[in-house]
């Protein structure tokens, strides 16, 4: 039977607003066509408007009861008022409280909600109370139970330079007394100190009941460093890094928080001369000697007849001298150790000095000055006696990454046996050349060992060796430098040491920026977004892999090794589209440390064989990561399947972290799982 076209389309748009289109046949008549597709761009407008319709029939009433947390007592009535924000966007506001019972309507389902109580009369501390409504089908219920609340305390105190006894003005101390998993609006709510210049003191309103911790940031040169520490004696403060703490706040009123500022700590200057002789009393010229602690070498000089240095000094200093030949002797190694000493009555300080391979005293105390004289005598051995080499000391620098070692007699080194080397990982996938001995549908993962061009250079009679690259070092990787055989010069003996082989990680790249939204999810099916991730392996062979649910993993890029630290919090997880609540907090990065692991991603098939007996580097396949790509895996211990259009899965987490230079920053996330 046939239907006129206008006929047609009246019987058919009320059973097609709901489930889809028309479908056009081009190459029929072209008016009718036309006329369909009119049709079909009325109909995905009729979608649209029923979706939107349908999504604010979805709303959820709160409701709730404000108490004295002190007295466990409703507070009176409306002496609350209730303000719920979206962010920043007011929803609702001017709500009384009746008992200190509040009801409120109409609010939107599946989001992060701020609950501001305020005061206007300040007899309670206003506070906000971060809460995440449910998902629903039409119209839900939420209630939030008791909220507490807390009268109010001012205290005012001191912040004072422990040794002039001046008021430390230019710091902002801050509190928190907000409920629930910390929202990016968080800072809005915060206690934050006044300084008063006239009393030179600090302000702030607390409430009194609740437990917290100020914390003020301590850098006033913000150079990233702290420029205090905590005076003896002041036993509720401490510092993590540049960051103060104070615990029970509440508690301050009228005290004085004494610190000591650290540019006072700055190591003083000395001026070490030494008077080296034989065992006849002659003076001996062509010795060496090494400050331990910073690699300085006193100079002799002909005029004064002495080995002289201007050297900071904080407390210790360690002197080595290697084992030498002068004329026809030759003189052991030998070394000084200098240490200051305080009485613990009278704060009186003197120097003790001690010794070893002279034959001088082996101790004594000399008065603390700002110069010191020491005369040492140099003890004379037989050379063909068997004489243990030892390293004397060993220092690396940070701006070339050379390696200097100090041995305790003269040595002799053949450039080939000394390296620098540093671990890569090798990749070899089965397709890409027929030379590589890897078969079509296998990949190879392999450690080598890639090795970094040397330049040597002795020193000091040859009892210093200098290792340094000839090029810039890959960032971010850990090298090692071996030193072989070496030859004692006077006896000609070949020996090995390895107490002069050192290992160390070159910095992440001084360009290197954290981004948070470097930050994915995956569950390392296969699978992304319904399609397979590689469909084939490298023999031509297609995968047969189903796509399943898995385990969560963060991928976080290797600059987090620029951070002081990162925290995230995860607060709630998508299933297939329904929303669940979480509170887990995950320590990224803590003190500068990465508290994870890296690995190598390789993207490959499911049915690509991997050989990877020969590697320690952990891998991850599966995943929307290039082959090659270095990140950090972290679990979170959710098990989802792939977001997809009609099957959301997410992970929703607050994030906060701070640079090695003081920035900080903090907000939510919300990643699909990959």
């Amino acid at each position: 039977m046939k239907f006129p076209l206008k006929l047609l389309s009246l019987s058919i748009i009320s059973t097609l607003s709901l489930s889809g289109c028309l479908e056009v046949d081009d190459d029929g008549n072209k008016e009718v066509a036309e006329s369909l597709r009119q049709q079909n761009q009325i109909l995905t407008e009729q979608n649209q408007l029923l979706s939107q319709q349908e999504e604010e029939q979805h709303s959820v009433t709160i409701s709730g009861v404000i108490i004295d947390t002190n007295q466990d007592e409703a507070v009176a009535d409306g002496s609350a008022i209730i303000t719920v924000l979206q962010g920043e966007t007011v929803l609702t506001d001017g709500i009384e409280t009746s008992d200190g019972l509040f009801t409120i309507e109409d609010l939107p389902t599946q989001s992060d909600l701020t609950v501001y109580v305020t005061f206007a009369d300040g007899s309670f501390v206003n506070r906000a109370f971060f809460i995440t409504t449910p998902s629903a089908e039409g119209e839900a219920y939420f209630d939030l139970g008791t909220m507490a609340v807390s009268k109010p305390v001012e205290v005012t105190f001191s912040v004072l330079n422990n040794d002039t006894g001046d008021a430390i003005s230019g710091l902002e101390f801050v509190a928190h007394s907000y409920y629930g998993n910390r929202f990016s609006t968080a800072a809005n709510y915060a206690h934050v100190s006044s300084f008063d210049d006239t009393t030179q003191t600090y302000s702030i309103t607390l409430p009194r009941d609740f437990g917290l911790s100020l914390r003020a940031i301590a850098d006033l040169d913000n150079d990233g460093e702290p420029d205090f520490d905590i005076a003896d004696g002041t036993g509720n403060a401490y510092f993590n890094n540049e960051v103060l703490y104070v615990s029970s706040p509440q508690e301050l009123e009228g005290t004085a928080l004494r610190l000591v500022q650290l540019a006072d700590l700055v190591p003083e200057e000395k001026t070490i001369r030494i008077t080296l002789v034989n065992e006849d009393g002659e003076l001996i010229p062509d010795a060496a000697f090494t400050i331990f602690e910073n690699n300085q070498q006193p100079a002799y000089d002909d005029s004064s007849e002495q080995y002289s240095v201007d050297t900071p000094f904080d407390g210790h200093l360690s002197l080595t001298m290697p084992g030498f030949t002068s004329g026809e002797t030759y003189y052991r190694t030998g070394s000084v150790s200098i240490n200051r000493s305080t009485d613990s009555i009278t704060g009186q300080t003197w120097l003790r000095v001690s010794t070893n391979g002279f034959s001088s005293n082996s101790y004594y105390e000399v008065a603390d000055n700002a110069e010191l004289s020491l005369v040492l005598v140099a003890q004379s051995i037989d050379p063909t006696v068997d004489i243990d080499i030892e390293t004397v000391a060993s220092f690396l620098s940070q701006d070339d990454f050379s390696y200097t070692v100090y041995y305790s007699s003269p040595v002799q080194v053949d450039e080939a046996n000394v390296s620098l080397t540093y671990e890569s990982v090798e990749i070899i996938v089965g397709n890409e050349s027929d030379t590589d001995a890897v078969p079509a549908g296998y990949t190879r993962v392999r450690t080598t060992e890639a090795e970094v061009a040397l330049s040597l250079t002795t020193g000091l009679n040859n009892t210093q060796l200098i290792l340094t690259p000839d090029s810039a070092l890959p960032a971010n990787t850990e090298h090692q430098y071996t030193i072989g055989m070496l030859t004692d010069v006077s006896s000609g003996q070949q020996f090995e040491l390895y107490e002069d082989e050192i290992s160390f990680t070159t910095p992440v790249s001084a360009t290197a920026v954290f981004d948070i939204n470097d930050i994915i999810a995956d569950n390392e099916n296969y699978y992304t977004n319904g399609s397979l991730i590689v469909s084939e392996n490298s023999a031509g062979v297609s995968s047969e892999q189903y796509e399943y649910r898995d385990s969560v993993y963060f991928y976080l890029p290797t600059s987090i090794e620029t951070l002081n630290y990162l925290i995230l919090n995860l607060v709630s997880y998508t299933d297939d589209g329904y929303e669940y609540q979480e509170n887990r907090t995950i320590e990224v990065v803590m003190d500068g440390d990465v508290n994870y692991s890296r690995y190598v991603g390789l993207n490959i098939a499911s049915n690509e064989i991997l050989d990877a007996n020969y590697t320690n580097y952990r891998f991850i396949r599966g995943a929307t990561l290039d082959t090659g790509d270095l990140v950090y895996r972290v679990s979170s211990s959710f098990y989802l399947g792939d977001n997809k259009p009609e099957s959301v899965n997410t992970v929703r987490f607050n994030y906060e972290y701070q640079t090695n230079e003081g920035v900080t920053a903090s907000g939510v996330m919300e990643l699909p799982v990959r």
